[in-house]
């Protein structure tokens, strides 16, 4: 399942603010000041700590590559979206790493993932999301400000206090 496609997010600016990031977002699912050489480790490093909590079933892993190997999720702004089938999402989470050097995502470079992990009951919320989302990584400088040099702790309140 495609959520997006990146000339349709770009064009998402109203959203229902009732739906909020941190309803799914957890300090335990931010990871900051990470190493990674490529796309496929950090997908790796995200969905088993997807898998080690329960949030998702091992057919997930899957869904997530398929969907890459379909069309890059990356954005020009160095940042990667990448999502699975929501079939195989137990509860709704979203991940961010935050990596120390780009790496190499389909035609982009990022150092920023964002993993959305959309459970079938959650799917009609996703353009709220998506557009939350959209406001902080539009803009490369505000992305800069937000995420690098920040703890997770740091990360997890900018999205609780502005979302």
């Amino acid at each position: 399942m495609k959520f997006f496609n990146a000339q349709a997010f770009y064009t998402i600016n109203e959203y229902n603010r009732e739906v909020k990031i941190n309803n799914f977002l957890l300090p335990n699912s931010i990871f900051v000041n990470n190493h990674f050489n490529s796309m496929k480790e950090i997908l790796e490093y995200l969905i088993s700590y997807l898998e080690h909590e329960d949030l998702v079933t091992p057919l997930y892993r899957k869904s997530v590559f398929d969907r890459e190997a379909t069309s890059s999720t990356a954005l020009e702004t160095g940042v990667a979206i990448p999502h699975g089938n929501p079939d195989y999402v137990k509860k709704t989470s979203i991940s961010i790493l935050v990596n120390s050097k780009k790496v190499h995502w389909g035609n982009e470079k990022v150092d920023i993932i964002i993993l959305l992990s959309v459970a079938k009951n959650d799917v009609n919320h996703i353009s709220s999301i998506i557009s939350q989302i959209y406001d902080v990584i539009s803009d490369r400088n505000r992305m800069e400000t937000v995420f690098f040099g920040k703890t997770k702790e740091n990360i997890y309140e900018y999205f609780y206090d502005h979302y």
